[in-house]
């Protein structure tokens, strides 16, 4: 989901606004976004916001996207560019009828080679952006008292609790995060980013939003099951690293949504997003699919020497089966892991 500003506007950020999208659905946004554009996270259409309350969304159209043979991609971190040079890489991109994946991305029947491709490159880029030290420092998450000692009560001291414990663990330690509980989460940041997916419970508005803490909030029904929790918040604390350390606020990339789970993978929640991608058919609008996220959970194991029995006792029974064969792959074509992880500093 996306949001941007195209015109100015002055109005007190922190309080919101209700209004009916003309597919029916009611959205709620920051006040601030008042005569801005929105892309509806129901009807997946561009709206513009009203501006008052005797105003109504409007559907805008928008320029067609570009077809796949219009598309350019960063060789270095994969991702699409409409610019001369990537923006985060500062290179030149390389049409899609000229780009080549990774000779080793197509030795492994998990996923597309392109998917492999993407996972790879993407992952080294975002390793570049982390010292060794602090990638080593996160754990590999499990659903065991050693990570999650406090029984799961499902109210909001729980949640206050567990938000916390995956913060640190995601390495936000400098970065404060208050959790809300909603009924319904549809609101939406104007900064420009996508916020999570509405199907999985949760989502993030920017951080300076209220006094230099981001807010993450989250649907009442997820806070049902500790499992989906974990992966809900792994997720939006992923998009606030990508705020606070990728300059995703300022510039979002095309394919925020499947960096940010391949983020919270890197994070140690890999054995957490699989499950969720089971659960909440992941894969959708731009999310990773429970393969992929095998692919990249097996990646941060092959990097950091994690064996895989550590691992697959607590994955389903596909996720189980796309680890196992990622991890031997990459067990058999080690220079792809040094590539990989070759940037670290």
């Amino acid at each position: 989901m996306a949001a941007y500003d195209d015109e100015e506007n002055d109005e007190p950020e922190g309080e919101e606004m209700h209004f009916d999208c003309p597919c029916g659905r009611s959205l709620n946004v920051p006040l601030a976004m008042t005569g801005s554009l929105l892309e509806c996270p129901w009807c997946m259409k561009w709206v513009r916001v009203p501006k008052g309350a005797d105003d109504k969304a409007r559907i805008v159209e928008m320029a067609p996207k570009k077809s796949d043979e219009d598309l350019v991609r960063c060789p270095s971190c994969a991702a699409l560019c409409e610019q001369e040079k990537c923006p985060s890489c500062d290179i030149a991109p390389v049409s899609a009828k000229d780009w080549e994946v990774l000779p080793y991305a197509a030795d492994q029947d998990v996923v597309s080679p392109d998917a492999a491709d993407w996972i790879l490159r993407r992952t080294r880029w975002l390793m570049s952006r982390q010292t060794r030290e602090e990638f080593f420092a996160r754990p590999l998450l499990l659903p065991t008292d050693e990570f999650f000692p406090r029984r799961w009560t499902s109210d909001l001291p729980a949640l206050e609790d567990l938000t916390e414990r995956m913060r640190l663990y995601a390495g936000l330690a400098e970065h404060p995060v208050k959790v809300e509980v909603k009924d319904e989460v549809t609101s939406l940041s104007r900064k420009g980013v996508s916020l999570g997916s509405w199907f999985a419970g949760g989502c993030i508005w920017a951080p300076q939003w209220r006094d230099g803490i981001a807010l993450i909030q989250v649907e009442l029904l997820a806070l049902e099951h500790r499992f989906d929790m974990v992966s809900t918040l792994a997720h939006e604390l992923g998009h606030l690293f990508g705020f606070v350390r990728l300059g995703c606020a300022k510039s979002p990339p095309s394919d925020n949504e499947e960096l940010t789970d391949l983020i919270a993978a890197m994070h140690g929640a890999g054995v957490f997003v699989c499950r969720s991608a089971q659960d909440y058919h992941r894969g959708w609008k731009g999310y990773l699919s429970q393969a992929e996220l095998s692919f990249a959970l097996a990646l941060f194991c092959a990097i950091r020497g994690i064996r895989g029995e550590t691992v697959a006792p607590h994955l389903s029974v596909d996720p189980r089966a796309f680890f196992d064969t990622v991890l031997r792959f990459l067990e058999s074509t080690p220079a792809a892991v040094r590539e990989v992880a070759s940037v670290l500093r």
